[in-house]
Order: C-alpha cells, then sequence, then structure tokens
C-alpha cells in the first residue's frame, strides 16, 4: 500500500490520490487500509515519502560509493531516465509532488495544515538526505566543504526540476543536456582539486615563468636596448609627427611644447602619459578646433 500510493503520487499528485485510490490501485481490502494506517490520508502519504526517497538514496549511495561521483551521477540520472520512460512519462518524483501540492485531506481529517507542514518536513529531510550522499562523495574527492555542498545542491535542484520537464515535454532529451552539462562542472572541479594537491604536495611546480616573462627577458636589461631616436620633425617619441605652418599637431609634441620640453629631446615614457593624459583631458580651444 505504501509503495502503490508513492506511486499514484508520482503520477497524480498528492491531492488527487485519495485513500479508496490506494485501494484500487494495490487490490487491498478496504478495512487493511485503516488497520494499518489508523491516523488516515497524512500518515499514508507520510510513510510514502520515506518510502520514495530511501528508494533512491539506498541505490544512490551505493552508486557512488563504488563509482565516484561522475559514475554515481551517471546512474542516478539513468534510474530516472527509466522511470519516466518505462511509464510513458507519466511518473515523476513523488516527493517533488509533496513539496509542489498543498495537502488536502479526507473529510475526516482534523487539522490539514499541521499534516501540511509534517509533509513538507519529511520532503525537505529526503532532499536533505539525497544531498549528504551526494556531498559526502565529492569530499571524498577531495573537494573543500563549502564548494562540494554548492555542487550537491545544484545536483539535486537540476535532476528534480529536470524530470518535471521531462513529464512535460514527454521527452528525456533535457535530461541528457542536464547531464552532460553537470558531468562537465563535476570534471572541471575534481580537476581544479586535483591540481591543487598535486601542486600542495610537490608534484608539480608552485610557479611556473610566464610566456611573456620569458619573452621579455630575453630581451636582455632595459641599459642595454636601444634608446627611441628622434623622428624626421624632431619628435623625441620616435614616430615621426606631422607640423602645419610651423605649429605642431601631433598631441603629445604639442604638450610638450606648451610646459617648456625640448621638442627635439628624448621623451621619457612617464612624461609623455601624464602630457597626453592632461591633453584628453583639457583640450585647449586649437584642438578643440
Amino acid at each position: 500500500m505504501i509503495a502503490g500510493a508513492a506511486d499514484l503520487m508520482s503520477r497524480r499528485g498528492v491531492n488527487a490520490t485519495s485513500m479508496r485510490d490506494v485501494v484500487r490501485h494495490t487490490a487491498t481490502p478496504r478495512g487493511s487500509i485503516s488497520h494499518h494506517f489508523p491516523d488516515g490520508k497524512p500518515q499514508l502519504i507520510a510513510e510514502a515519502v520515506t518510502f520514495a526517497g530511501r528508494q533512491v538514496s539506498i541505490p544512490l549511495e551505493k552508486a557512488m560509493n563504488e563509482r565516484g561521483v561522475i559514475g554515481g551521477l551517471k546512474a542516478f540520472i539513468a534510474s530516472w531516465r527509466r522511470q519516466l520512460e518505462a511509464t510513458g512519462f507519466e511518473a515523476g518524483c513523488p516527493v517533488l509532488a509533496v513539496a509542489v501540492d498543498r495537502y488536502v485531506g479526507e473529510p475526516s481529517d482534523k487539522d490539514d495544515a499541521a499534516a501540511q507542514q509534517h509533509l513538507l518536513d519529511l520532503a525537505e529531510g529526503v532532499f536533505a538526505d539525497w544531498r549528504r550522499i551526494m556531498l559526502a562523495a565529492l569530499l571524498r574527492e577531495g573537494l573543500a566543504a563549502e564548494r562540494a555542498e554548492r555542487l550537491a545542491t545544484l545536483i539535486v535542484a537540476s535532476i528534480e526540476g529536470t524530470v518535471a520537464m521531462c513529464r512535460a515535454s514527454r521527452s528525456a532529451d533535457a535530461l541528457d543536456q542536464v547531464q552532460e552539462e553537470l558531468e562537465i562542472v563535476l570534471a572541471t572541479a575534481l580537476a581544479c582539486t586535483k591540481n591543487r594537491l598535486e601542486t600542495r604536495n610537490g608534484l608539480i611546480p608552485a610557479t611556473r615563468t610566464r610566456p611573456s616573462a620569458r619573452r621579455f627577458a630575453s630581451r636582455g636589461p632595459a641599459t642595454e636596448r636601444p634608446r627611441r631616436t628622434a623622428g624626421p620633425t624632431g619628435c623625441g617619441h620616435g614616430v615621426p609627427s606631422r607640423a602645419d605652418g610651423g605649429r605642431r599637431t601631433r598631441l603629445g609634441c604639442r604638450r610638450l611644447e606648451d610646459r617648456g620640453h625640448e621638442v627635439g629631446a628624448p621623451a621619457s615614457a612617464s612624461h609623455l602619459r601624464a602630457d597626453l593624459w592632461a591633453g584628453v583631458r583639457a583640450p585647449d580651444q586649437e584642438l578643440a578646433r
């Protein structure tokens, strides 16, 4: 009866699953359900939620222990795919059904609000148990606790939402796409963790010379490099500037003249940067024209 109630909840939701429906679905005598569940529908639904959670958590933990995080993820998603395809995409997750449905009990039930809160607490506990299994597997792979906790939540939330999407689309394509992306995320996180551990243990160098550093080092000390020479018009920047009626139109040269520098003399990079920036910030009227 508990398994039958969980199956009906995965197809119809909580409110559409009545005690009478469970009796018909499981072909059990009417009197037996009141004998085993004296508190009525709230007790039956609560037992079904706990049962559904164990149906997932037991094989999930086994797969994570035997196959690792990525292998366990594949097994987790494969189990949902089998359920969707075997039921013609009619059955989803009964725990999710409890989380999204507002409980409406039988006419004889006394306190629907209390039953609703109790069922939500049970659903939260099931999701937390699945995340705990994921978290433990990620920690065994060496991930930091905070990162592992976020990834565990991401995996459970992604798969639960995707199962609902697959029911709506009558296709497992979304599940395949989510699986591919989750495997990429996990593989990247595990690779970064492996590199960090190898660096800490001295298996790979902690620092490496960057290509740009090697390139600049090959040019020799700054004192040995040739200084830029003046351009054809006497500009100390090493770049030809243009003269127009005796007035230099190159911004850098003009600013040097205004500040009393000798244009034909080599200018330092710091002077050029300062003067160029000053020209950009406060252009004179001639430059504005």
